[in-house]
C-alpha cells in the first residue's frame, strides 16, 4: 500500500482498515481490529491514541502524539494565545498485536501529498 494523500478528522476518529499518507486527528484516535497504515499520523486531541479491540494492526512510518487544549477547529479557540499543551495518551488496553514501526521511507513517501496542487476540496 503506497502511503499518499491527507485526511484531516476534526474530532474523534476511528481506524479499522487500510490507510495511508498523513492522518491529522484534533479528537482521539481509536485503532481497532485489524488495521494497517503507512505514512504520517498526528494526533492532537486530548485523548490521545486509543488502541481497542482483538486484532491485529501494524503502523509504518511515524506518529505524532502532540494533544493540546482547543485542537478541534469547532472549538472556537485561538491556538495561538490559549492554547496548552497536555501529556501524550497512548492506551494500549486492546486484545491482539499491534506493531508500531518508525519507518523514513514511508514518512518520506507520505510527505509528498503536502504540494502546491489541489487535487479536491470536500466540505460536510
Amino acid at each position: 500500500m503506497t502511503g499518499l494523500g491527507i485526511t484531516f478528522c476534526d474530532g474523534n476518529c476511528s481506524l479499522g482498515g487500510d490507510g495511508g499518507g498523513i492522518l491529522v486527528v484534533t479528537g482521539t484516535l481509536t485503532l481497532r481490529g485489524n488495521f494497517s497504515f503507512n505514512g504520517l499520523i498526528i494526533v492532537t486531541g486530548p485523548g490521545g491514541v486509543l488502541r481497542s479491540g482483538g486484532g491485529n494492526g501494524t503502523i509504518q512510518g511515524n506518529i505524532v502524539i502532540s494533544p493540546y487544549v482547543g485542537s478541534r477547529i469547532e472549538d472556537g479557540i485561538d491556538p495561538t494565545s490559549t492554547s496548552t499543551f497536555l501529556a501524550p495518551q497512548y492506551d494500549l488496553s486492546g486484545g491482539g498485536n499491534s506493531t508500531v514501526v518508525y519507518n523514513s521511507n514511508v514518512s518520506a513517501r507520505s510527505l509528498t501529498a503536502v504540494s502546491n496542487f489541489v487535487l479536491g476540496v470536500v466540505e460536510k
